[in-house]
């Protein structure tokens, strides 16, 4: 029963599930967002830093095996999406 335990746990911190992908809002900042779903396994984020706004991309394994991608703008949550392509162009919106 404990191993199961601790393979749950283990598992939640691997991969994120839709449940933890839909609690995110728009607005939050990246501490905040991390405590939800932790930070990505190093080389799963991308920043880009050449101009305004600074954009940061972090990904994450999902449990069904995809992708999730999950955006901000200067340090401030403004997308999320449960299939990413992670070769993904600089956002510029």
């Amino acid at each position: 029963e404990e191993a199961s335990r601790g393979m749950a746990v283990a598992l939640d911190r691997l991969a994120v599930s839709r449940q933890k992908l839909l609690s995110l809002e728009k607005g939050m900042s990246q501490h905040q967002v991390a405590q939800l779903l932790g930070r990505p396994v190093p080389g799963w984020s991308v920043k880009y830093e050449q101009r305004e706004p600074v954009v940061e991309s972090w990904y994450y394994r999902t449990i069904d095996g995809q992708v999730a991608g999950v955006y901000f703008r200067n340090g401030v949550l403004f997308g999320a999406e449960s299939n990413s392509d992670a070769q993904l162009a600089p956002l510029t919106r």
